[in-house]
């Protein structure tokens, strides 16, 4: 998903190397009076973004500079504090130059969603990718959460509740075509999980869960569509009859198992009868 370009925070800075200092750390107010470049126009434009009477909390590291003569300041993120003190807006945070996140906050507690961004060599030069959108309500993350492709397009969309996964997960791949589907209960999967043929967008395996576990059937099919093969299973292991089928369809060999172990036609009757 690209966005448009952001005037003040799509400047992106390759060279940058952050070693560890051999002789002296300094503190956050040390860091506030050696802020390097990028560090102070960031700072001054979030500063002149705040609504009246807020105040910001930056988080800084540091590094030499270019000629190791002095220890900079650089800036890793700004969080907007209300007059109370707490988060309350958009926190941003850096790495290497580049905007990394943007958090949203409301007195004191992540509210809103939240926004990851591709950095590194791939990041475009203005504008941002979001590579994740994360939604929050009032501290806790219920709704859809939205991973992307480096191209923009949904790769996996989860269903949260206050209590973990529910509902439908879906998985995409580069072109946006449906690959995976999974049911969740409680944060457990629950129903039917399918994946797909990428080309037909036909089922290619379905797995069927409870609370977590799978427990009834296994199918895998042909790209054609057509069953390739069943096995029925239990308590998350293989167990009972595997049926094959021929690309038309026609049964074509048949299997036993017990307790994920391949059996003997013979053997899996004389344990399901107890002898």
């Amino acid at each position: 998903m690209k966005l448009s370009p952001i005037t003040h925070y799509s400047l992106l800075i390759t060279s940058l190397l952050i070693t560890p200092l051999l002789a002296e750390d300094f503190s956050q107010a040390d860091l506030i009076n050696r802020l390097e470049g990028f560090a102070q126009r960031h700072i001054a434009d979030f500063q002149k973004a705040l609504p009246k009477g807020y105040s910001y909390r930056p988080f800084l590291s540091q590094r030499w500079s270019d000629d190791e003569q002095k220890v900079l300041g650089i800036l890793l993120a700004l969080t907007p504090l209300d007059p109370e003190g707490r988060p309350d807006g958009e926190e941003i945070h850096y790495d290497s130059y580049q905007i990394s996140s943007t958090v949203p906050y409301e007195k004191g507690v992540k509210h809103g969603i939240e926004k990851r961004y591709l950095t590194g060599r791939n990041a475009p030069r203005e504008g941002l990718i979001i590579t994740a959108e994360i939604p929050w309500e009032h501290g806790k993350v219920i709704g859809t959460k939205k991973f992307f492709h480096d191209n923009g397009k949904l790769r996996l969309g989860v269903v949260l509740d206050a209590a973990g996964r529910e509902g439908e997960s879906q998985e995409f791949d580069v072109n946006g075509r449906l690959v995976k589907s999974t049911h969740y209960l409680g944060g457990e999967r629950h129903g039917v999980m399918t994946e797909f043929w990428s080309l037909t967008g036909k089922p290619r395996r379905m797995v069927e869960y409870q609370k977590g576990v799978m427990q009834g059937v296994v199918k895998e099919y042909y790209d054609s569509g057509i069953l390739q093969r069943e096995v029925e299973v239990k308590d998350g292991e293989f167990h009972g009859v595997e049926r094959q089928f021929d690309e038309d369809g026609e049964p074509s060999k048949q299997k036993y198992w017990w307790k994920d172990d391949a059996v003997s036609a013979h053997k899996f009757k004389s344990l399901q009868s107890g002898n």
